[in-house]
Order: C-alpha cells, then structure tokens, then sequence
C-alpha cells in the first residue's frame, strides 16, 4: 500500500508541475482539487473497510459467544449426551466431503488418461486399469 500511495504522488506531482508549467496557476489549482477529492475518497474507502471488518469481527465474536454459552449452560450429562451425536456428525459430513473429493479425483485421473494416452498402444492390465476406473465412476 505504501509503495502504491509514493507510485500515486509521484505521478500526481508529475501531472501537477506538467500542468504547473503549460497552464499556469489555473491547472495547478485544478489539480491541487482533484488531489484533495482523491485524498477524501480515498479516506472514506479507508473509513468503510475499516468499519466493514469491525462489523465482522463482533459478529464471529457474537456467534463464538453463542455457541461457548450454550454448552456453558447444558450441565455435564447433557453434554456428555450430546458429544456422541455430535461425533457421529461431524465424521458423516468429513465422509460425504471425502467421498466428493476421492470421486473427482477419479474423474480427473479418467480425463488425464484419456487425453494423454489416446492413440497410444496400451498395455493388457493398462486397459483393465482404466476400465475398471471409469466403472467405478459410473
């Protein structure tokens, strides 16, 4: 950001002495203009972003509250109760997210074949290979 900020005056005091020195006074009071309505945008732009990310982090800190308060308020058996389900969860979601990911690595290894081996001569068990690839995938 900073180098970008020296790149910007350098090129606005070029434009600036450039202006300065074909149309006089007029075109350095126009510049000096358009360099203070770049200077207020630029701050209001700052000014959002930074009031963008604070919204955000007391919104993961209220959501991070939430849920810490309401196991804090489930006595111990309750959420001795609960763990399991909550396991049992969590591992079938990594499951479909596993299965997802083996099945389009299998259909990329399949298009890879294909387009690198077409025309080649293959062998006897590069063929089973293959086969029984693409039937695992239908």
């Amino acid at each position: 950001a900073r180098k970008r900020d020296k790149k910007r005056r350098k090129r606005e005091e070029a434009s600036a002495s450039a202006a300065a020195g074909a149309g006089g006074e007029a075109g350095a009071a126009d510049s000096d203009a358009a360099r203070e309505r770049d200077r207020a945008e630029r701050d209001a732009f700052a000014d959002r972003l930074r009031q963008r990310d604070e919204e955000k982090a007391a919104e993961r800190k209220q959501r991070a509250e939430g849920k810490s308060s309401k196991l804090s308020s489930m006595s111990r058996e309750e959420r001795a109760a609960l763990l399991p389900d909550l396991r049992q969860k969590a591992r079938h979601e990594y499951l479909k997210q596993r299965e997802e990911k083996t099945l389009a690595e299998l259909r990329d290894a399949i298009a890879d074949e294909e387009y690198l081996f077409s025309g080649m001569e293959l062998t006897e068990q590069e063929k089973r290979e293959h086969e029984t690839r693409k039937r695992l995938l239908a």
